[in-house]
């Protein structure tokens, strides 16, 4: 029992983190990013962002509800996990693949895209960590330390890109 409650605060102290930092690290970047850019680029930014996000939404695919559940049900046999593992990467890369023949698709065929190709196709790395990065491997698993950890140093060295 007390394995599990410790288990259990662990992990909600490393969703407070996770949570602090998708909330404290925009007011950093924000700011400076409008003042070095200037709104008239600033906004090109966030329209790509915007536009990728739906990308990241169809290889998602709801996976971070139904295959952590399925993780949770199946964490103890690793053969069984590991198929699942597999088989969830194997359909987040089709659907990954699907969704950037779609941003190339409209890249070069949408005019108004085409102007900004080299920033969407940038933008189309989220959607490629977003396939990496199993969340929902580790929450069905609950190890959110984990999950937190990379999160946060992925912030940062984002942050820390930004910057300089």
């Amino acid at each position: 029992m007390t394995h599990s409650k410790n288990g259990l605060r662990g992990n909600v102290i490393a969703l407070y983190i996770l949570q602090g930092t998708n909330y404290f690290l925009p007011f950093i970047t924000i700011p400076y990013l409008v003042r070095v850019l200037g709104p008239a680029h600033y906004w090109q930014i966030t329209f790509a962002a915007a536009f990728i996000q739906y990308f990241v939404i169809l290889t998602d695919y709801g996976f971070s509800l139904s295959a952590t559940r399925s993780v949770a049900r199946v964490r103890d046999n690793k053969d069984q996990l590991s198929r699942l593992f597999f088989a969830v990467l194997t359909v987040k890369a089709g659907l990954m693949l699907s969704g950037f023949v779609l941003v190339l698709l409209n890249v070069w065929l949408v005019p108004f895209f085409h102007q900004y190709r080299d920033l969407s196709l940038l933008a189309s790395l989220a959607v490629v960590g977003n396939f990496l990065y199993p969340l929902w491997f580790f929450q069905g698993l609950e190890r959110m330390y984990v999950m937190a950890f990379f999160s946060v140093l992925g912030r940062s060295l984002v942050i820390f890109g930004v910057f300089y």
